[in-house]
């Protein structure tokens, strides 16, 4: 029952840190469980016979459960999740409306050469490459699972 608890607020900082643009029961989303922590998952609740998962899976519906050893011990030694929307629809966006984006960038290349009187002035492009949280109102993340 305190997994669900924790599961539950987390939920309910995300709705309302996000202005109710992610609604935790029809959202797509994503919650990243520490691998040493994955199999509480399947403890049954004292109250029920469903174990976690299960009632997890009954409530939010749209909720996909992944495991992720980076998450272990991640936080002063406790191990962490973290739910995130997969998207978010806030009718403002011209994006994809995703929460992360994974860039790959062009390669170093130049923009031009503009001529002066003692020389040349040359412009480049760089670029930054990696995973990146465009959207940090659709991030949640919590300890002690």
């Amino acid at each position: 029952n305190e997994i669900i608890r924790d599961v539950t607020t987390a939920m309910a900082v995300l709705q309302s840190g996000s202005g109710d643009n992610i609604d935790p029961y029809t959202a797509k989303m994503t919650m990243a469980v520490a691998t040493d922590r994955m199999q509480y998952l399947a403890t049954p609740a004292v109250y029920g016979a469903k174990t976690v998962r299960e009632t997890l899976r009954e409530t939010y519906p749209g909720l996909r459960i992944v495991s992720a050893p980076e998450l272990n011990a991640a936080n002063g030694g406790a191990s962490v999740f973290y739910i995130y929307a997969d998207s978010i629809s806030d009718g403002a966006s011209t994006d994809d409306g995703g929460v992360f984006a994974q860039v790959v960038p062009q390669q170093f290349r130049l923009l031009g050469v503009e001529k002066k009187a003692k020389g040349f002035i040359e412009a480049y492009s760089n670029a930054t490459a990696g995973v990146m949280l465009k959207r940090p109102y659709g991030v949640v993340r919590r300890s002690g699972i």
